[in-house]
């Protein structure tokens, strides 16, 4: 009786559990078929979505590449006019000639040289009335623009790029280069969607830039496409009000127009130039079958990963493993490349007082701890504690700004080591950014404590010239010939000569000692213009040597030079301003290799010969001739 009791229990208790089992069975299939119902019914949306994303990304792509090469032609425009500065006649057959060499040498159709009193020649030698260009007015205000323009009344607007021509400060004409709108087609009319989709460039009252002949383009007439527009029909995620007043507003968005009986899909962006607009379109029904397909290979996906769960789920473990072992060994490789490598290596946060990440162990042994002592000691990895209370705030300040102009670090500064020690360090590397978006600096770290020590002994034993209290010949070549020793941070420096105007005729007019009241007056404005950190010295009787340090670009380097000049024809000689004038010769150096000074004085000197045959009072600065291309690309 108890036996067949606790039978029928154990029959009822795995029945139940057969019972629950199978609930839980129908469930998840049941959970499953939803899930698949509700994948599907949305997988269509979704991937309409993504070609919406793409029409998107075609639109954005060309618009972006429509500007720059708007501003390429800009900056083309405005080198150009440069060539000009050293020509005071504008309207003379030398710059003519220059004209028609430019407009040879240039992607311009033609080019226009205009005097300020509105008299042009364009390149073919061609007479030019400079009221019909757009703008003109504004370009003798010192403006660079863009506009557009039907030159020949042919019905196709042409794009004139303009540049004022600036001498000594000051506008002597314009320059205009013409560049065919149909130029741009081959930027924008990029293939989208098999070939199917088109582009046109408008401005934001509708007029065609850039038309598209392709055969699926509707507004066949090329005409303003807003009246085009205002013929069709929009659905109601974007009307055609709401185009115009995003137009007006420069927003980008999607619109679906009718036209007849086809349908469009238009992604509409500003291109970023004056108030132009790029219309991406593609017919819906090349949408439709871009996501049909897809739709179907989801639906396929969802079935086929359900079917193959566990066996993806072991390939993913098994792989993971395997990538896990592999970066394992990857990283082991790299510390130990890095353990071998002189010096230290090391990878810091810079917001958090350059907290170590990362380091090998030359970078301990450089700072003069134990990595247990550095990394879990009163230091805690964070690289300011060693140094000096009162450089902690400059030496960040320096980071971040070199941060900000460039993403790479080049700092020197002090540090005290265990044994109290005080030495050099120069820290030089490049900024990434973690997945915290934090600024990460990938270092390397070098002990430079012997080389300031020599500099430093040079500086002191340095004899100064009596006259300009400047450093003397000797002093300043030995000095700069060391500055070109040190180890090479990626900075960049520029070597200047610079050489008094006509300085045996202000002698000979003004008599010796206003020659030599001439000179002190230069040395002192040279004080004043270039920084303490600059090296300055007298290298002849009228002429000067400079070495800029952490140049920021060639343009500051111009426009420090400029400067300079501007207040040397200033100064007030006998009573007389404007008597004394300087040329300037330089090259910018990229610090990436170590320089021979002897070999950096000759292409200097002959810079500075250029610019005196070409224009006395002038500048002529170039790059170093002998660094690579590749060297000068990363520059």
């Amino acid at each position: 009786m108890d036996f067949g009791t606790d039978r029928i229990h154990l029959l009822i208790l795995s029945r139940k559990l057969f019972n629950q089992q199978t609930l839980i069975i129908a469930a998840v299939i049941v959970l499953a078929i939803g899930a698949f119902g509700f994948f599907y019914s949305h997988a269509r949306e979704y991937l309409r979505s993504i070609a919406n994303t793409e029409l998107s990304d075609y639109a954005t792509h060309n618009a972006y590449s429509t500007k720059s090469e708007l501003e390429k032609a800009v900056q083309l425009t405005q080198t150009a006019g440069e060539s000009f500065t050293s020509i005071d006649d504008l309207s003379s057959e030398a710059a003519f000639r220059k004209l028609r060499i430019l407009a040879h040498d240039t992607p311009f159709e033609a080019m226009i040289l205009c005097t300020l009193d509105g008299h042009g020649i364009d390149s073919s030698g061609g007479s030019i009335d400079s009221s019909k260009l757009p703008n003109f007015k504004r370009t003798t205000y010192g403006e660079s623009h863009i506009a557009t323009m039907d030159i020949d009344d042919d019905s196709e607007l042409e794009i004139i790029v303009s540049a004022p021509i600036i001498s000594d400060g000051k506008v002597t004409g314009t320059l205009h280069g013409i560049y065919q709108s149909f130029d741009l087609t081959k930027i924008i009319n990029v293939n989208s969607f098999g070939g199917e989709g088109y582009a046109v460039l408008v401005e934001s009252d509708g007029d065609i830039i850039v038309p598209d002949n392709s055969s699926v383009c509707l507004n066949k007439d090329d005409e303003n496409y807003w009246t085009f527009f205002k013929r069709g029909s929009f659905d109601s995620s974007c009307t055609y009000t709401d185009l115009l007043q995003n137009i007006q507003d420069k927003k980008s968005g999607i619109a679906v127009y009718s036209y007849g009986n086809q349908q469009r899909e238009m992604y509409y962006t500003p291109v970023g130039v004056k108030d132009w607009y790029l219309l991406q379109m593609v017919t819906s029904d090349v949408v439709n079958n871009y996501t049909t397909p897809m739709t179907r290979m989801v639906f396929l996906l969802i079935i086929s990963l359900c079917a193959l769960f566990v066996i993806i789920s072991f390939a993913v473990h098994y792989q993971m493993e395997q990538s896990r072992k592999e970066k394992a060994i990857e990283t082991e490789r790299f510390r130990t490349l890095a353990d071998n490598i002189p010096g230290g290596v090391a990878e810091l946060l810079v917001n958090d007082g350059c907290l170590v990440e990362y380091a090998n162990d030359g970078f301990f042994q450089l700072m003069g701890y134990t990595k247990e002592d550095f990394m879990h000691g009163w230091i805690e990895g964070h690289c300011l504690r060693i140094l000096q209370n009162e450089d902690r705030n400059s030496l960040m300040e320096r980071i971040h700004k070199q941060i900000q102009k460039s993403n790479r670090v080049s700092v020197e500064y002090q540090i005290k080591r265990s044994d109290g020690a005080v030495c050099w360090i120069s820290m030089a590397g490049k900024v990434i950014r973690n997945r915290q978006n934090e600024s990460l600096v990938q270092a390397i770290i070098t002990d430079v404590t012997v080389q300031k020590q020599q500099t430093s002994e040079i500086m002191e034993s340095a004899k100064l010239d009596k006259m300009t209290q400047l450093y003397d010949k000797v002093s300043v070549t030995e000095i700069i010939t060391r500055e070109l020793q040190l180890p090479q941070n990626g900075s960049v420096n520029a070597l200047l000569i610079l050489d008094i105007d006509n300085f045996k005729q202000v002698n000979d007019t003004y008599g010796h000692p206003l020659g030599d009241v001439a000179i002190i007056m230069i040395a002192e404005t040279l004080k004043k213009t270039f920084r303490s950190t600059d090296i300055k010295g007298r290298i002849g009787g009228d002429e000067f040597i400079v070495l800029l340090r952490n140049v920021r670009s060639m343009e500051n380097v111009t426009k420090l030079l400029a400067t300079f000049q501007q207040k040397i024809r200033e100064l007030e000689l006998a009573g007389k301003v404007g008597a004394l004038s300087c040329s300037i010769g330089g090259i910018v150096i990229p610090m990436i290799k170590i320089y021979a000074f002897d070999e950096l004085f000759k292409q200097v000197d002959h810079n500075l010969y250029s610019a005196k045959n070409s224009q006395k009072g002038s500048s002529n600065i170039t790059t170093y001739a002998y660094v690579t291309d590749t060297e000068r690309r990363d520059f």
